[in-house]
């Protein structure tokens, strides 16, 4: 991963202390679920404070392409962009001109690039934004990608350029177990589950988030091929979920069976839910039921399914996927009783 995230020329920043167990009193931020959701970025309210625009004639010679935030032109959208092309089809960019009168293309690059090729048009409107800073650039980038819209992977990249406080605590508590956060998977330790991080960020907070990655790290061996959305998501729920169950078998048993096996383990238990039942069983559901499975083979001490309720702080149970939640804990507890009580009384 690309450890610089700014755009424009370097300009010193500081960096601060978001790993997990810092000393956060400083900025009353202490890695919970309430905590994290205060850091989610109002991006209107940012993008309102951005000085407005005027239209220009530029030369296409000019402008200089830049493969934003990581990502480079998409091949396959330049080659459908080649076959049709007409000097109508670039429309209008969006661009901003440096201090050191530097035009860089926000938004446009592949209409942009296809149109130096073809040497037609010469002259583009564009849509310029004069000495804009480096967080400034990537608050337009994120705002203005409507040619080929930007992954969950890029945005979080733009996000790190503009400052965002919860895209910088995620990357901390990521960077922190020895993974990255990238869209190739050749890269090792390059996550690309970055939309469930930002999720489970808010849902959990980024302290739980941390404890989530720290156990794939630990089952797969650094592998990020086992940190898939649905994987990381199953962890973080079990283990609010399951808070008393042996972390250390449990991790021994996801070691066991491989994250390819049990990626087809998942996918297998998943469809057999559907077929028998006909009701639809969550990936990352299904994935906690494998694990569940192997790790009450050979002992006493079982675990019950998971349905996918998870405490909230407010002491009510909800999926874990959406907000339903079960009449009273009261039920909750005979639910889960009587399950316990059908569990032990089966032959092993």
């Amino acid at each position: 991963m690309e450890q610089d995230h700014r755009t424009g020329p370097d300009e010193p920043e500081s960096e601060p202390d978001v790993s997990a167990g810092s000393d956060t009193s400083a900025t009353g931020f202490d890695g919970s679920a309430s905590s994290t959701r205060a850091l989610v970025a109002d991006i209107g309210a940012l993008l309102q404070s951005l000085p407005a625009p005027h239209h220009e004639r530029l030369e296409i010679a000019k402008l200089t392409l830049y493969p934003t935030y990581g990502r480079d032109v998409h091949q396959a959208l330049l080659v459908r962009l080649r076959k049709r092309w007409t000097p109508a089809a670039i429309g209008s960019l969006s661009v901003s001109r440096r201090a050191d009168g530097t035009l860089v293309v926000v938004d446009g690059n592949h209409r942009a690039t296809v149109a130096k090729e073809k040497g037609t048009p010469t002259e583009v409107d564009c849509q310029v934004w004069d000495n804009l800073t480096s967080k400034q650039e990537s608050l337009v980038y994120s705002a203005l990608n409507d040619v080929l819209s930007p992954n969950a992977a890029d945005l979080f990249r733009a996000a790190l350029g503009y400052d965002d406080q919860l895209a910088m605590h995620i990357l901390a508590q990521v960077e922190d177990v020895a993974f990255t956060v990238g869209v190739d998977p050749r890269v090792p330790g390059g996550l690309r589950c970055v939309r469930a991080l930002e999720g489970l960020a808010v849902r959990y907070g980024v302290a739980h988030l941390h404890t989530a990655l720290k156990f794939v790290h630990t089952a797969f061996d650094g592998d990020a091929r086992g940190a898939t959305d649905y994987g990381v998501a199953g962890v973080a729920g079990l283990l609010k979920a399951r808070p008393y169950m042996d972390q250390e078998r449990m991790l021994s048993v996801a070691h066991g069976l491989g994250w390819f096996n049990l990626k087809r383990l998942t996918v297998a238990e998943r469809d057999n839910r559907r077929s028998n039942t006909q009701r639809m069983q969550s990936m990352h559901v299904a994935y906690v039921n494998v694990l569940i499975r192997e790790y009450n083979k050979d002992t006493r001490k079982k675990l019950m399914f998971w349905d996918g309720m998870v405490p909230d702080p407010d002491g009510k149970s909800r999926q874990s996927g959406d907000t339903r939640t079960l009449r009273t804990l009261g039920r909750r507890r005979a639910v889960w009783n009587q399950t316990i009580r059908e569990f032990e009384d089966r032959p092993t």
